[in-house]
C-alpha cells in the first residue's frame, strides 16, 4: 500500500511540474554555420560528390540569367541524375517558380552540358543542385 501511495504521490508531481512548463518558450534552433556568402553554389547530393565533377560555368545575361555548364561522371559506371537551377535575388532569396528537376544520364567518364535560364529578370546570381535520379 506505501508503494501504491508513493508512486502516486510521484506521478502527481510529474503532472504538476509539466503542467508549470505551459509558460516556458519553445526551444530555440540553431544558426547555420555555413554562412549564406559561403554556401557553394554548385552543391552534389546524396554522395554524388565523389563520382560526378563540374567545369567553370558559362553565364549571360541578356534581359534574363543564363547559365550553362559541363557535369563529368568520373565514375566506371552510367551515373542517372537529377539536376536543377535555382535563382536568386540581390540578397540570396529565390526568384520565380521553384525549378523542377531535370533528368540526365551520365555516361562513363563522359560529360554532359546543362543549361537553365531565369524566368524573372531579378534574379542576379544562381545555385546548381545534383542529385542521383528518383
Amino acid at each position: 500500500m506505501i508503494r501504491y501511495a508513493t508512486l502516486c504521490a510521484a506521478a502527481g508531481a510529474v503532472l504538476v511540474a509539466a503542467g508549470c512548463q505551459r509558460n516556458v518558450a519553445p526551444p530555440a534552433g540553431y544558426g547555420d554555420p555555413v554562412h549564406g556568402a559561403n554556401y557553394p553554389r554548385v552543391v552534389m547530393l546524396d554522395g554524388l560528390q565523389q563520382w560526378v565533377v563540374y567545369d567553370a560555368p558559362r553565364i549571360t545575361r541578356e534581359g534574363t540569367l543564363d547559365v550553362a555548364m559541363a557535369i563529368r561522371n568520373v565514375s566506371d559506371r552510367e551515373i542517372n541524375a537529377q539536376y536543377r537551377f535555382r535563382f536568386l535575388d540581390g540578397t540570396g532569396v529565390p526568384v520565380g517558380p521553384e525549378p523542377e528537376w531535370q533528368y540526365v544520364r551520365l555516361p562513363v567518364k563522359a560529360r554532359e552540358f546543362i543549361r537553365a535560364t531565369a524566368l524573372d529578370t531579378r534574379a542576379l546570381d544562381w545555385e546548381l543542385q545534383v542529385r542521383p535520379a528518383r
